[in-house]
């Protein structure tokens, strides 16, 4: 799905510095907000489990009847919502307004350094603010004895969730302001050993909506 991801991009781009979106500007209101929930909820797709849930196991069975028989179905249903959540946005002057809140834009800002923490956080801060106290028990399922951490209850949940949370997007917005920026120095001072120290222009089309 890496190609289709690739060319769907350049599409997009390219879309998006047309006058396309403009004739359809008037009419965003209305088709937006439904396709954005579609693409949402398409990324939603489990990738495994996904007959557990009736409108993950609809999209399975739905796959296998298109889909060549050696498909792979993991990324095929998240792809594609993806995609048509982004198809969305570019086509939709309102919810670009909406999406360019501030909050809105400091997640952006963050997203990247949350997509590289996030799983290292999720391994050590949050495993061990809810299982810090927790003692190793055997545990049998479908006869077989494994050892494991006992699930903590709901109020230690509702506890250690917004702990977690303030802790890693603290984490990350420093990560944003001190680190990032010295990772762009590394990156223009090989630009310039490669290429030169002159002016290269960044300017990307800006549209009109």
């Amino acid at each position: 799905m890496v190609g289709v991801n690739v060319f769907s991009g350049v599409i997009f781009a390219e879309l998006n510095a047309s006058d396309i979106p403009l004739r359809f500007a008037k009419w965003s209101p209305f088709f937006a907000p439904p396709l954005a929930v579609c693409g949402l909820v398409l990324m939603s797709f489990p990738s495994q489990f996904e007959d557990w849930a009736p409108w993950s196991d609809f999209l399975t069975r739905g796959f296998w009847k298109i889909a060549p028989a050696n498909a792979e179905m993991m990324r095929f249903w998240p792809t594609l919502g993806a995609q048509l959540l982004v198809f969305t946005i570019v086509m939709s002057p309102h919810l670009r307004r909406f999406l360019s809140h501030r909050c809105f834009l400091w997640l952006g800002k963050i997203s990247f350094p949350l997509y590289l923490l996030h799983g290292s956080f999720m391994r050590s801060v949050l495993a061990w603010l809810l299982f810090s106290r927790q003692q190793i028990t055997e545990i049998e399922e479908e006869g077989q004895k494994h050892m494991r951490y006992p699930l903590p209850g709901i109020p230690t949940f509702v506890v250690v969730m917004p702990v977690f949370f303030v802790v890693l997007f603290t984490a990350t917005h420093f990560w944003a302001v001190k680190v990032e920026p010295c990772f762009g120095v590394m990156t223009k001072t090989a630009e310039d050993i490669m290429f030169g120290k002159s002016e290269r222009s960044s300017t990307l089309p800006i549209r009109k909506d």
